[in-house]
């Protein structure tokens, strides 16, 4: 059983994988594409790698300086209003610490 948050986060991050990944995404209304997965895979790098999450423009830098150019507009077209709290939901990381 996964353990989820009071804001319907993941508990540990160790627990995610790919399907979990699908399953929060459908919970989201989102299918993933292969675009979703890089920017899904880039994020928890920088947050393991750091352990905390990037700011919006750190991370949007991130995307491109790994060839992966990314605008916030693009973000929001796949991933909706409030983009880094729904790809950190999806890719099985905790609620960034300056979204609502």
């Amino acid at each position: 059983m996964i353990l989820r948050d009071q804001n319907n986060f993941l508990m540990h991050s160790a627990d995610w994988n790919e399907q979990s990944a699908v399953d929060l995404a459908n919970e989201s209304g989102i299918a993933l594409s292969e675009r979703h997965w890089e920017i899904l895979r880039i994020l928890r790098e920088l947050y393991l790698k750091n352990g905390r999450h990037p700011a919006m423009r750190v991370f949007i830098k991130a995307l491109r300086s790994e060839q992966h150019a990314s605008t916030m507009l693009e973000l929001m077209q796949l991933f909706g209003e409030r983009p880094l709290f729904t790809i950190s939901f999806i890719a099985g990381l905790p609620k960034p610490p300056h979204c609502l």
